[in-house]
């Protein structure tokens, strides 16, 4: 089925897509604005709105409390449009994850997802960082590892599944998992201090 029927919605979509493949690991860089102009452009749009709940919720997790509210609108426009949607399920477990804080509430939304959508490497490692920060490692390392599995070019599992190894002091396996990950991407600031870290660690 089509997204959408906007062409110029679908273009600005591809393009927030594009750009969250491309930065550092702990960055959206312009991502959040293609997204705007996606719904903007296709007020119907529920994938991009997703996404773009998702990506505002983050930026609440990671200290830019303004986006609650935004994260919170773009989510319930994605439950209006299409409350059954993969991807609109996926934006309120994360809802529930980085804004909310309801770890099992999210755990439970992400495990009851995986089960209908089972090779989805982003559930994955949603499960594993929600179990890891629950302090179940042998738990999180599956599904951090099985994420990588499915999506080696994802720098946030590969992350997160260097630091379970490492904070279990594993030391070997995390500088295996930066490694890997820095034979595709060599010049990546993350994985460059994520390494020191390790060695600083040891």
């Amino acid at each position: 089925a089509k997204i959408t029927n906007n062409p110029e919605a679908y273009d600005a979509y591809l393009r927030g897509l594009t750009v969250l493949r491309n930065v550092e690991q702990s960055s959206l860089g312009s991502a959040p604005q293609f997204l705007e102009q996606a719904v903007r452009l296709d007020p119907g749009f529920a994938t991009a709105w997703a996404l773009l709940s998702r990506m505002r919720a983050y930026e609440f997790f990671d200290g830019d409390h303004a986006q609650r509210t935004a994260a919170r609108v773009a989510l319930d426009a994605g439950l209006r449009l299409e409350p059954d949607l993969p991807e609109v399920q996926l934006a309120q477990g994360y809802f529930q994850y980085y804004v909310e804080q309801d770890y099992n509430a999210a755990a439970a939304r992400f495990e009851q997802l995986l089960g209908k959508w089972p090779n989805n490497a982003e559930i994955l490692e949603a499960l594993g960082l929600i179990v890891r920060r629950q302090g179940h490692w042998d738990r999180a390392r599956a599904y951090l590892d099985r994420a990588v599995e499915l999506e080696p070019l994802s720098p946030g599992a590969r992350a997160a599944a260097s630091d379970v190894r490492s904070w279990t002091r594993d030391f070997d396996g995390s500088l295996r998992f930066i490694d890997e990950a820095l034979n595709i991407a060599p010049d990546t600031a993350d994985f460059i201090a994520l390494k020191a870290l390790v060695y600083q660690a040891q």
